[in-house]
């Protein structure tokens, strides 16, 4: 494997907070990493401006849907286009404020092996803290997948993000749940202060979306993560959204 983090980020719209989260990215990232970026459709420039991101070679994988797949499949598109060692799930509305955060985040994953995936908190809420050897971290029943670094060795355990609720919402709370069933911690790092939420000017009608999706995930939420953990592995379902335009090198 050549790479060793793959930053993945899925964007629909919201132009403006694209430009800061990813400008965030590429100044504060010193820690060998490539960039992917799926777009789910987006209608206000979204595009342009990504092409011009890769055109000057800060995106490696470029990929152009020709419509909203929702937030895990598409994900799951970003998480397939490199054989990396580390995946990381990045929203485009966080902002890193520090340089070190990657490589404390994969120092710890890789020196504590009974955390199974990682990421920092933007919940402004603490949850239990743990020690084990050098590290303390913060473990939680789930993670919030805004910042999510999954290892490959998890990976090859436990599959990819699941594609079987609505457009938005669940896959990292099924993760974790299908991470702890196998006995590894989901971990926040006990650092409050190196990712800063900015998920501003939201309207009305995407809240409800939003909403409305989150309601009908959790009907069926316990039955589709017992039936992951069950089967190990959650497969991707590539057959289902194959027209897509990929920019970059396969």
């Amino acid at each position: 494997m050549e790479t060793i983090v793959n930053i993945s980020m899925v964007t629909y719209n919201r132009l403006h907070l694209t430009k800061q989260s990813i400008q965030s990215v590429l100044d504060n990232t010193k820690y060998p990493y490539i960039l992917t970026v799926v777009d789910n459709n987006s209608t206000d420039g979204t595009q342009d401006y990504l092409k011009e991101l890769h055109n000057r070679k800060l995106i490696k994988n470029l990929i152009l849907l020709d419509k909203n797949i929702g937030v895990a499949k598409a994900s799951n598109l970003g998480w397939q286009m490199e054989d990396s060692l580390y995946y990381m799930k990045f929203d485009n509305d966080m902002i890193v404020l520090k340089d070190n955060w990657l490589n404390d985040l994969i120092t710890t994953i890789d020196n504590v092996k009974e955390i199974g995936v990682i990421g920092y908190s933007v919940e402004g809420k603490r949850y239990q803290m743990l020690k084990m050897g050098n590290y303390e971290f913060q473990t939680n029943s789930s993670i919030g997948g805004a910042c999510f670094l999954v290892p490959e060795r998890i990976r090859v355990k436990m599959g990819y993000w699941c594609e079987d609720f609505k457009e938005y919402g669940e896959e990292d709370a099924e993760y974790c749940w299908r991470v702890r069933h196998f006995g590894f911690h989901s971990a926040y790092m006990d650092d409050m202060h190196t990712l800063v939420h900015k998920d501003d000017n939201i309207d009305s009608s995407y809240r409800t979306f939003k909403d409305n999706c989150r309601m009908e995930n959790l009907k069926s939420f316990w039955k589709v993560a017992k039936d992951n953990c069950r089967f190990v592995e959650c497969k991707t379902k590539l057959e289902d959204y194959k027209n897509f335009i990929h920019i970059g090198n396969l």
